[in-house]
């Protein structure tokens, strides 16, 4: 019986505290203090490193550009601090020299796509201009590189994404880093940028006695946005 009277009381008790959840919940959602976005832009990356020899002639990485499309949700804590969290498709990578069957150098494109999340980004707010940072972690969706063939013609070697029997020297799954960017706000529409600082190496190569390559993401995200 005494059982019965403690568990009826804890029930009441989890009732209670949803009840107030909810409530909470919902006077957040009343006063405007949490904002959801969808934003889309282009990106500017290249990867960089000691390792980046390894991967392009002569150790030469340039910018190449890509897109992004993503959502948003910022939560205000007080008048200027806030939380942000997102989640977006995203494209890394870099134009690379490589060389062809002649040993002649070519341009090409190392172009990955990922599905990136910022899990929480502290932001500082003052009227128009919102500064953030905070870490990103990616799950990469597709990957290739620009290849030359006998006959000259460019192709995309999608291989280097790699599966279950490759050895090495194919596009890391993961990427994890920080970003740091600032957003103008004006009313329902936002423009801003960012910039990337991967941390994760991008090139998987279980052959090196010494580790993964040093080769990194880093590049800039350029968008714009509209809040609902």
């Amino acid at each position: 019986m005494k059982m019965k009277k403690i568990g009826y009381i804890l029930i009441c008790i989890l009732i209670a505290n949803q009840a107030m959840a909810q409530e909470n919940l919902a006077e957040i959602y009343r006063v405007g203090k949490i904002k959801l976005a969808v934003k889309a832009g282009f990106t500017m990356f290249r990867v960089k490193g000691n390792g980046v020899s390894e991967l392009s002639a002569e150790g030469k990485s340039s910018n190449l550009n890509g897109f992004f499309t993503g959502l948003e949700g910022n939560i205000e804590l007080n008048r200027f601090l806030g939380l942000q969290h997102s989640i977006a498709i995203i494209q890394k990578g870099a134009l690379l020299q490589l060389k062809d069957e002649q040993g002649q150098l070519f341009d090409s494109k190392y172009r990955n796509t990922y599905l990136e999340i910022s899990p929480v980004s502290l932001t500082f707010n003052l009227k128009l201009l919102q500064l953030y940072a905070g870490p990103y972690f990616s799950l990469l969706t597709a990957s290739s590189i620009q290849r030359k063939n006998g006959s000259g013609y460019l192709y995309k070697d999608k291989s280097i994404f790699g599966d279950a029997s490759s050895e090495g020297g194919y596009t890391q799954k993961m990427d994890a880093g920080f970003s740091t960017g600032m957003n103008f706000n004006w009313k329902q529409i936002s423009v801003g940028f960012r910039y990337v600082h991967g941390l994760a190496p991008v090139i998987e190569n279980s052959a090196n006695i010494h580790g993964q390559e040093s080769i990194y993401n880093r590049g800039l995200v350029f968008s714009t946005g509209y809040s609902f």
